[in-house]
C-alpha cells in the first residue's frame, strides 16, 4: 500500500542526492577550466632568504585568489627541487623548467628574479607553459625605496602579469631624487616637495624643474623631462658652500657701488701710468701706449678681486674715488702754486721738464688719498651722505687754509699751498667727526653731531666738545715749564 507520507521523503531524498551530484559535476568541471601552475620562487641575491620567501608567498597568494589558477603546493615544489638537486638558480634553462613542470603535471610555471641597482630594485616575473617551453608573457615593476615596501610592487607585477585590473596596478609619473649629503629639501617647480631621498609623483610628463636645497651648500638645480609612466632618477651631489658664505650673502647686498668703484680704478691707473711716464723724461714713444695695454687690465682684475669679499656700498665706493679725484687735484694744485711767475722764466726754459714733477705729484697724490680713503672707510658700509658733507669741509678748509695768508700779504708759494693743505685736511678731519653719527640708513642732516662740537647752557656758558690744543703751565725742577696737549671738556 503507497502511503503518502514516506512517498514525500523518498522524493525529498532523491532531490538531495540529484544536488549533490551535480555540485560535484559542476565543481569537477570548474577545476577542469583552470589552469595548474607552479610557482618557483625568487632568485634574489640581494636580499635575506627569509625576505625571498616572505615576497614568494605573496605571489602565491595572488595566484590563489585568482579565478583562473589552481596552484601547486609550495610543499611539494620544494620537495622536487630537493629531490632533483635543483637550485632556482640553475632553473635559467627552459628545458629544465619544462621537466620541472613535467614531473610536477602542471600546465603553467611561473618564476621571478630581484635585482638591485643602486637604491633601484628591479622585479621580473615570467610565466611559461609547460606543454610547448615558450615563455607566454613577462612583466617587470621598478621600485626605489626600502626593503621593507617591496609588497607593493611585487604584488603590482604579479597582477599585470595575471591581467588583473585594479588600483594595486595603477601606474605613474615619478621623478626620484637622490643626493649627497641625504635630507637637502626638494622643489620641483618651485614648490616644496620633501627631502631626499624621495620618489615625487608629478601630474604627468613633460618637463620639470628641480632644485635641491640646503644650508651651507651652494643650490643645485636642473631641468629634467619625465616620461609617462615612468621614473626620472635624479642622482645630485651638492657643492659645500665657503666658511665665510653667510658673510658673502651680507656683503653681496652691499655691493651697489662695486662696479663705479672698478670703473673709477681702472680708468684712475690708465691716467696716473700716462702721468708717470711722462714725469721720468723717457724718449720711448712706445711705453705711452704699449705699458698701459698691461696696467690697466692688471688694475681691473685687481680691484675685482679686492673687491670680491668687501663690503662696496655706494657710500665707499664715492668716498674712495672722490678723494683719488681730490687728491689728485691737490697734487696739481701743488705744482700750479709753486711754479714761479713768467717773469723768472727765461729764454731757455722747458716748459715739459718743469711740469713733470706736478704729473708725477699728482698721480701720487691720488693714491695717497685713495690709500687713506680705503683704510677709513673699512668695516661696515659707508653713509654716502657723509662723504658730501667730507667733502664740502675739505674744500671749505681749502679755502679758509689759502685765504688766511693771503690776507696778511704772505709771498711765499710753498706757505700759501701749505696752509691750503693743512685747511683741507683739518676741514675733512671736522667733517667727518662731526657726522660719526650718520648711519648707512639714517641719512638725515640731524644726525650731524654739532652739539659734540660746542655746547651752550642756559647760563651762557660754552664749552668745547672736541680735543683742543692748549699749553699748561707748571714747574719742573724749581723753573717754570710749558706743556703742550690736547685737551677734551668733560662735566
Amino acid at each position: 500500500m503507497f502511503h503518502p507520507l514516506r512517498s514525500k521523503r523518498f522524493f525529498f531524498f532523491l532531490f538531495l542526492l540529484f544536488l549533490a551530484i551535480s555540485c560535484s559535476v559542476f565543481s569537477q568541471a570548474v577545476a577542469q577550466t583552470k589552469t595548474t601552475v607552479a610557482f618557483l620562487g625568487f632568485t634574489a641575491k640581494d636580499i635575506p632568504e627569509s625576505g625571498v620567501d616572505i615576497l614568494s608567498e605573496l605571489v602565491r597568494n595572488e595566484l590563489v585568489i585568482s579565478p583562473e589558477y589552481t596552484v601547486i603546493d609550495r610543499n611539494r615544489t620544494e620537495d622536487l627541487l630537493k629531490e632533483m638537486e635543483f637550485q632556482l638558480s640553475d632553473l635559467s634553462d627552459q628545458s629544465s623548467v619544462v621537466t620541472v613542470g613535467n614531473l610536477l603535471g602542471v600546465q603553467k610555471v611561473m618564476s621571478g628574479t630581484i635585482g638591485r641597482l643602486g637604491e633601484l630594485y628591479i622585479i621580473t616575473l615570467n610565466i611559461m607553459d609547460v606543454e610547448t617551453g615558450a615563455i607566454e608573457r613577462a612583466e617587470t615593476e621598478e621600485f626605489v625605496g626600502v626593503m621593507e615596501d617591496l609588497r607593493k610592487p611585487v604584488r603590482i607585477a604579479v597582477q599585470k602579469l595575471l591581467d588583473i585590473e585594479g588600483i594595486e596596478v595603477a601606474r605613474g609619473t615619478y621623478i626620484h631624487v637622490a643626493s649627497e649629503p641625504e635630507g637637502v629639501n626638494i622643489y620641483i617647480d618651485g614648490l616644496f616637495e620633501g627631502s631626499a631621498p624621495a620618489r615625487v609623483k608629478v601630474p604627468g610628463p613633460g618637463e620639470y624643474h628641480v632644485k635641491l636645497y640646503s644650508p651651507g651648500y651652494q643650490e643645485w638645480i636642473q631641468k629634467v623631462k619625465v616620461e609617462e609612466n615612468a621614473t626620472f632618477f635624479v642622482n645630485a651631489k651638492l657643492l659645500k658652500m665657503e666658511k665665510d658664505a653667510p658673510v658673502d650673502e651680507r656683503i653681496r647686498a652691499l655691493q651697489d657701488g662695486r662696479t663705479s668703484f672698478i670703473v673709477m680704478a681702472t680708468l684712475y691707473s690708465l691716467a696716473a701710468t700716462e702721468a708717470l711716464i711722462y714725469a721720468s723724461g723717457t724718449d720711448n714713444d712706445r711705453l705711452y701706449f704699449g705699458l698701459p695695454l698691461l696696467v690697466t687690465p692688471g688694475s681691473f682684475f685687481l680691484a675685482l678681486r679686492a673687491t670680491d669679499k668687501a663690503i662696496m656700498n655706494k657710500g665707499r665706493s664715492f668716498m674712495i674715488t672722490s678723494s683719488m679725484l681730490w687728491g689728485s687735484t691737490m697734487g696739481f694744485t701743488s705744482g700750479i702754486v709753486m711754479l714761479p711767475g713768467e717773469d723768472l722764466r727765461g729764454d731757455d726754459w722747458d716748459s715739459t721738464a718743469y711740469w713733470r714733477p706736478y704729473a708725477f705729484a699728482s698721480a701720487l697724490g691720488g693714491l695717497a688719498y685713495g690709500t687713506a680713503a680705503v683704510l677709513l672707510t673699512r668695516g661696515d658700509a659707508f653713509p654716502a651722505r657723509r662723504v658730501w658733507f667730507m667733502n664740502l669741509g675739505s674744500f671749505m678748509g681749502s679755502l679758509v687754509g689759502l685765504g688766511i695768508p693771503y690776507m696778511f700779504h704772505a709771498e711765499s708759494n710753498a706757505l700759501l699751498f701749505g696752509c691750503m693743505f693743512a685747511g683741507s685736511t683739518l676741514g675733512g678731519a671736522l667733517a667727518a667727526y662731526l657726522t660719526r653719527h650718520i648711519s648707512a640708513l639714517g641719512v638725515s642732516v640731524e644726525n650731524l653731531s654739532f652739539e659734540s662740537l660746542m655746547t651752550i647752557d642756559g647760563a651762557g656758558g660754552v664749552s668745547p666738545g672736541i680735543p683742543i690744543p692748549a699749553v699748561i703751565p707748571g714747574r719742573g725742577g724749581g723753573a717754570p715749564e710749558y706743556r703742550f696737549t690736547l685737551m677734551r671738556y668733560s662735566q
